[in-house]
């Protein structure tokens, strides 16, 4: 019976994927420069390393910690004013809570900004916390955050599910023995390899039929 569940955040609560494979981008039209190719070519650095890098390739007299704070700025800005939730979130979210399920969310993105965009929604109150990776010091290529997430919510592994977009991170979830639901954008992509189930959205009834599956 499950009495608990990990939310991921981007790409599974919140329609943020766009935003952040676009960042660079974005940041570079904020002044005046069209480069397509910034966020392939910044692919898995950190916005420090990201900056350092647009600084050098477009020759910009701005230092890179100036442009790490203007990208900050832009990010800040999303989270806190125009990043929404996916389309059903929000009620399957007040459902759960109304039946008393414990919530936690396990993320990349800071915690300030994390409460900044469920301010918004009225929700800060559904969930137990907001564990991060900078938190833990460890990427989720390792269950460090999921880890703690289960001792914040005083829950063992088999009381709990954990809903997840990226199926890497899905592989390292099941090789240690936790219990997953993958979030899709896409319905070609439902494929339970490693989730015990996929969905494509929260708008229909699946989600629900799931977590009664799991009582």
């Amino acid at each position: 019976m499950k009495k608990g569940i990990i939310f991921d955040l981007d790409g599974t609560l919140c329609d943020s994927t766009s935003f952040w494979n676009h960042l660079g981008e974005t940041y570079l039209k904020t002044i005046g420069i069209i480069d397509k190719d910034i966020d392939d070519e910044c692919h898995n650095m950190s916005i420090m390393e990201s900056s350092e890098y647009i600084k050098k390739k477009h020759n910009l007299e701005a230092t890179a910690n100036f442009i790490r704070m203007e990208i900050n700025c832009l990010i800040e800005e999303a989270y806190f004013k125009k990043l929404e939730l996916k389309p059903g979130v929000l009620d399957f979210l007040e459902y759960m809570y109304a039946h008393g399920y414990k919530m936690i969310i396990a993320t990349d993105t800071p915690k300030p900004l994390v409460l900044g965009l469920f301010k918004r929604y009225g929700i800060p109150h559904y969930f137990i916390d907001v564990i991060t990776t900078i938190k833990v010091k460890k990427s989720k290529e390792y269950p460090d955050v999921y880890d703690y997430c289960l001792l914040r919510m005083g829950l063992l592994k088999r009381d709990v599910v954990v809903f997840e977009d990226n199926q890497n991170v899905i592989k390292m979830l099941k090789d240690n023995a936790y219990d997953t639901i993958r979030v899709v954008d896409d319905p070609s992509e439902i494929d339970t390899s490693y989730a015990l189930y996929t969905i494509d959205n929260f708008s229909d009834t699946r989600a629900y039929e799931i977590m009664d599956k799991l009582i």
